[in-house]
């Protein structure tokens, strides 16, 4: 019987006769390959898109540790004094390297804070590092003051 004209079904078939049409392999479908290589082609395109786009907008946000390591190279350290910064502003737990690099002050105390917490562990390595970080000093901001070293306490009240 076919359908009626105002009816939503346009074809005579039964469900199951649709399945086993699909399952039977005698369905006009496309073949696997073709659908893996539309896909691996679809995000291929998507990955293209996404590396274009960061590469033209990877200025706008930068990263503060390369924010770190071009203030370290146009202040004339090597990569070897630059990683120590960074080794020493990872142990003191500081927001960034960046803070070793603005004050004499600021180097100096974590610096003799933490060659301290070294000398009592590994004495050779605290003197390196206490060498190292006087020379990048020397180097960033002249040669430190004599007198003893600052320590972490704030100074005592006059009162």
């Amino acid at each position: 019987m076919p359908p009626e004209p105002n009816s939503p079904r346009l074809i005579e078939a039964e469900t199951r006769d649709i399945a086993r049409h699909i399952t039977d392999g005698t369905a006009a479908t496309l073949p696997i390959d073709f659908l893996v290589a539309a896909v691996g082609l679809l995000l291929a395109g998507l990955a293209a898109f996404s590396a274009i786009r960061w590469y033209r907008n990877r200025h706008k946000n930068p990263h503060p540790l390369l924010i770190f390591r071009s203030a370290a190279k146009s202040a004339g350290l090597t990569l070897a004094d630059q990683f120590a910064l960074f080794q020493l502003a990872k142990a003191r737990q500081l927001p960034s390297p960046i803070t070793l690099l603005v004050s004499a002050r600021t180097l100096r105390l974590h610096a003799a804070a933490q060659t301290q917490l070294q000398y009592a562990r590994r004495p050779a390595a605290a003197a390196r590092l206490e060498q190292r970080l006087a020379g990048i000093h020397r180097r960033l901001f002249g040669p430190p003051p004599t007198g003893p070293t600052p320590s972490a306490a704030p100074p005592p009240d006059p009162a």
